[in-house]
């Protein structure tokens, strides 16, 4: 009888965990398929995005967790960037790049005279406060859930690379704004091509900001979800005023 290698044991194990990242992924990637498939038929509103977005992936997750380390849903909730002990680890630097960018909104963006409007007439005091509370439970965390928390995590577990892993989620992320700039009819660029791609470019930057935020800050998921909200909140603050 053959005695088997010393080796055999920890390069069988080894193959069996890049085996196993490799399936997370792709279905992790088949996923974000289906889902944009569905989405660009009924363009979800944000409550079922804690549906498709959270406690779907989140259910995969815990029984990935559960089926191979024992662990329960504080793991599942640890391996998303959820974890005790590092929840406020990145958080300053990302209120922070937040803080600075939110000052670019009032430069730049296409809503700036209605944001230095709000500002002027004091309804900031009353609409800030409300529209952060708002995007904190709808997109600012549902999204990095999904994008950052599971998707880019499961690639650069899979790929043993963090960088590819980012961009590529951004990329992605990017690609799941379209159905709501082309196809949506209240978006501003309804119907036409140029600006959905326009809004697809500027959605895959963002992307790489949180996605560098959760990585700098070690896969800290409260960090992401910080920038999140403090990018978008200024414009989204004078669409919850003005509409």
């Amino acid at each position: 009888m053959p005695i088997a290698d010393d080796d055999s044991a920890p390069a069988s194990e080894e193959g069996t965990r890049r085996h196993r990242a490799a399936r997370d992924g792709l279905l992790i990637l088949a996923y974000y398929g289906f889902f944009m498939v569905y989405n660009s038929a009924v363009r979800e509103i944000e409550a079922l995005h804690w549906v498709t977005l959270v406690l779907l992936p989140l259910a995969y997750v815990y029984l990935v967790v559960r089926r191979r380390q024992r662990g329960g849903l504080r793991a599942a909730l640890a391996s998303v960037g959820l974890r005790r002990g590092n929840l406020m680890r990145g958080v300053p630097m990302a209120v922070i790049l937040g803080l600075a960018l939110s000052v670019l909104q009032l430069l730049a963006s296409n809503r700036s005279a209605a944001i230095w409007e709000m500002v002027v007439s004091g309804q900031i005091i009353l609409y800030l406060p409300l529209t952060l509370s708002l995007l904190f439970l709808t997109a600012g965390f549902t999204e990095e859930f999904f994008f950052r928390g599971v998707l880019q995590t499961r690639l650069a577990v899979w790929w043993q690379r963090e960088v590819p892993a980012l961009l590529v989620a951004a990329a992605l992320f990017g690609l799941y704004h379209f159905p709501y700039a082309y196809l949506l009819l209240s978006s501003p660029s309804h119907g036409q091509m140029g600006g959905a791609l326009g809004e697809c470019a500027y959605g895959a930057l963002a992307g790489v900001i949180f996605g560098v935020v959760y990585w700098r800050s070690r896969r800290n998921l409260l960090a992401a979800v910080t920038v999140h909200v403090l990018i978008n909140a200024l414009p989204a603050m004078t669409m919850l005023r003005f509409g």
